[in-house]
């Protein structure tokens, strides 16, 4: 049952690509819409690499009714007491927009994360959250996503699916096309990657090593989160990243303010 389910639930992350089927939706869902599987996916309006002010005009255009918070990060992260003040300052690293929509019952978040002002500012990754207002609404069945998607994609590189909780994880090249030896060349990757930066620039250039080494471009995984009938849907939570970037903008942060 998982197999069948995960070959049609990896198909969610195929809309990040131009020319897929759900990348032609705007996500931007009307009054009287009911969620559908493409729905769960991040509009494709946001495209990864587009720089703040690309960002912000969209923004003001299309989601200016979108309650909007901020996150800040110091440029320079690294617990060294050596580091002049300049060096800490603080950037704009992450955008969060929420919309409660009480009438269809469900919450809209988007988390849009950009590297630092040394490397321009741009978006860096996308995470899209869906939320049902229990016990007013869901956003359909895993059953039913698993199979309008299945015949999108293939299986998933990992996941699970146990009880009131699945995740499904799928890996990229940097040609934008789904690994094909499993996960040996890039899972191997992604532990090297937490708290980049507060690590040395020589433990960071090391995972840049690493990453050049192989053709890896990418992360996209879901997260759902069920009723306890192990199908409804209640929350899904979708992860779009890229691999090659953010580790060559922390190489720029530990390296900035350095004697």
């Amino acid at each position: 049952m998982f197999r069948v389910i995960a070959a049609g639930l990896a198909a969610i992350t195929i809309s990040s690509y131009p020319g897929s089927p759900a990348a032609a939706r705007s996500n931007v869902i009307s009054g009287e819409q009911t969620l559908t599987p493409a729905d769960l996916v991040p509009s494709p309006v946001f495209k990864l690499g587009m720089p703040i002010e690309e960002l912000e005009t969209l923004l003001a255009r299309d989601f200016k009714d979108w309650e909007r918070s901020e996150t800040t990060r110091s440029l320079n992260n690294r617990k060294d007491p050596k580091l002049p003040a300049y060096a800490k300052a603080p950037y704009l690293q992450r955008i969060h927009i929420t919309r409660l929509d009480q009438q269809q019952g469900f919450r809209r978040t988007y988390s849009l994360t950009l590297n630092s002002p040394l490397s321009g500012s741009r978006l860096d990754s996308v995470v899209y959250n869906v939320e049902a207002l229990r016990p007013f609404n869901d956003l359909g069945s895993l059953s039913a996503v698993a199979q309008y998607l299945s015949a999108m994609w293939g299986s998933a590189h990992s996941g699970s699916h146990k009880g009131e909780f699945a995740r499904l994880s799928y890996l990229f090249d940097r040609q934008g096309e789904l690994v094909r030896d499993g996960d040996a060349s890039c899972a191997p990757l992604y532990p090297a990657l937490v708290r980049l930066d507060e690590k040395t620039p020589d433990e960071v250039e090391r995972v840049i090593a690493m990453i050049d080494a192989t053709n890896c471009g990418g992360n996209k995984s879901v997260h759902f989160r069920l009723q306890a009938d192990g199908d409804t849907i209640v929350e899904t939570t979708f992860f779009n990243t890229i691999l090659a970037v953010h580790p060559r903008d922390v190489l720029k942060r530990v390296r900035y303010g350095q004697p």
